[in-house]
């Protein structure tokens, strides 16, 4: 029997819903993470919800991939795959860098990442204090390309 989760499906400007999908495996490179919180990004996820192209004159493909955006989350590991020597099992890991619209996103119960794209954290720091830990990446980013004008 296959196990199912819970995964957001985004169909079209403000039509969402929960649908039920085979919980994804790790492929190699991979870790299948066990999402305890996402934070919703004020720019992708909201121009998404509302059918606003975050660059003019990008269209937005609806419905779009399931679970996404969701790029910011923590959780903990629950499967790893073929190569990955980083984490194990049970450890708790944030999102720091995003996969990408063409992969899963996080509004999920569980995603499959890029075991490079996770960061371990430390057990006493909540997830919902840590799961926004992608956008102040972004953030730093800006920053530095501000700098180098």
């Amino acid at each position: 029997m296959v196990e199912t989760m819970k995964i957001l499906q985004i169909f079209a400007p403000g039509q969402v819903e929960w649908q039920d999908t085979p919980i994804p495996q790790p492929g190699a490179g991979e870790v299948l993470v066990k999402v305890a919180a996402v934070t919703t990004c004020p720019h992708w996820d909201l121009h998404l919800m509302s059918g606003e192209p975050m660059f003019p004159g990008v269209p937005l493909p609806y419905p779009y991939t399931p679970g996404q955006p969701g790029h910011e989350m923590t959780g903990e590991v629950a499967a790893v795959g073929a190569g990955v020597t980083a984490f194990v099992v049970g450890d708790r890991v944030a999102a720091w860098r995003d996969a990408g619209a063409k992969r899963q996103g996080c509004y999920a119960q569980y995603v499959p990442c890029l075991a490079e794209n996770l960061l371990k954290i430390p057990d006493p720091i909540a997830p919902e204090a840590v799961a926004s830990l992608e956008l102040a990446m972004c953030v730093q980013v800006s920053f530095d390309q501000l700098a180098r004008l």
